[in-house]
């Protein structure tokens, strides 16, 4: 209605009701939200049924064309279909458990910028995107970021792995080693980049997602003894699974399955260390024999100091987070919608790489990790 009135405040008066100004006339900051829920739901059905007729007179043949052709008329459609549906009621509030909401990849989120999403990630909640960054950390030179993109907030850190390789060899800086945080690393990431690009892609990898992985004592897949010629599985107490076959996940990857026999599972003495089920043998879920050795050799080399030396390098580009966020304002959007913002975080990442650059060229060395007077106790 803010727009509406900017543009032709006459057509406005002619159907809204007077208690519309002063109820949508503060800025939205001002507004304080009645206490109780029931109160809460009924202004926001009030609101809902306010918008839709705002978006009913907008779309009369007799409308004003100006009106019709505002981006702010455009993005209240999209945003109601998303908030409430109608029945015979009325205009209802969406409810996420009973009526669905968008997923979060296309739910709009603010009504200022359409592109951005909200995300949770480690705990902390934002509205807007994600930057996604690489960099050089050669030893004696100037750590330039080779790859900055600016993506969707809702988008999996995985999905950008292939495009940062893909993008480093169009311009010929493949790395030997890409060394990348846990969320970026799958095998098939892992498989991928030394095959098409002849990277070695290097990484925490996860222990699974099954409750055994994650309970010590407990046996997960790796405890399992696989035979992929016979296709067979023995398991920690000897026994031989009595069917195997292959499918494919929700993701439509490839599987192996390998079933064991109840009559083996139901009276084993560690039984409650394999599997939940009361009635059910265990089943294991393993990916291709590449994948599944491939992940359990890395799961073990990375138990080694020696990885973990080699991997310490990584720690430089959570110091370019901070230089980008502290120094840059790279967490600020200065303008709307995903492409300006992308603009914007590559002319970011182009400051600090000449503010680097300058600083080797003036050998300046780099600036080390700050350790408290507290933690540095402990070291001595």
């Amino acid at each position: 209605m803010e727009a509406i009135a900017a543009i032709d405040p006459v057509w406005l008066r002619s159907f809204a009701p007077s208690d519309w100004f002063t109820r949508y006339g503060a800025r939205v900051d001002a507004y304080r939200l009645p206490r109780s829920e029931t109160e809460r739901l009924e202004l926001a059905r009030r609101i809902g049924a306010d918008g839709v007729t705002v978006l009913a007179q907008a779309w009369r043949a007799d409308a004003p064309e100006s009106v019709k052709a505002l981006p702010a008329v455009a993005s209240l459609r999209t945003i109601w279909v998303q908030q409430y549906y109608r029945d015979d009621s009325g205009i209802v509030l969406r409810d996420k458990e009973i009526h669905g909401r968008p997923p979060g990849a296309i739910a709009i989120t603010s009504p200022y910028d359409l592109d951005a999403r909200y995300s949770v990630k480690r705990g902390a909640g934002w509205n807007g995107y994600k930057v996604q960054l690489s960099e050089g950390c050669d030893d004696g030179r100037p750590h330039p970021i080779t790859y900055v993109d600016t993506v969707p907030a809702t988008e999996a850190d995985i999905d950008t792995t292939t495009r940062v390789h893909e993008s480093l060899t169009r311009r010929d800086l493949v790395p030997v080693e890409h060394l990348a945080d846990s969320a970026y690393i799958t095998a098939d990431a892992v498989l991928d980049a030394h095959a098409r690009h002849s990277i070695e892609l290097v990484g925490p990898v996860g222990q699974g997602n099954q409750w055994q992985s994650r309970n010590s004592g407990a046996f997960d897949t790796d405890a399992f003894t696989i035979d992929w010629d016979t296709l067979t599985a023995v398991c920690p107490q000897g026994h031989r699974n009595t069917w195997s076959g292959t499918g494919t996940d929700r993701h439509g990857k490839p599987r192996v399955m390998f079933t064991f026999s109840l009559t083996d599972c139901t009276p084993c003495p560690v039984r409650s260390r394999c599997t939940r089920a009361k009635t059910a043998a265990r089943t294991i879920t393993l990916r291709t024999r590449e994948q599944h050795e491939l992940l359990r050799d890395l799961r073990a080399e990375q138990q080694t100091e020696q990885w973990r030396q080699r991997y310490a390098a990584r720690s430089g580009i959570e110091g370019t987070i901070s230089q980008a966020v502290r120094a840059f304002g790279l967490r600020r959007c200065r303008y709307k919608g995903i492409a300006k913002a992308r603009v914007q975080n590559i002319l970011t990442a182009t400051a600090i790489n000449l503010t680097r650059l300058d600083a080797w060229l003036a050998g300046k060395p780099m600036g080390r990790n700050r350790i408290s007077h507290l933690a540095a106790l402990a070291t001595t």
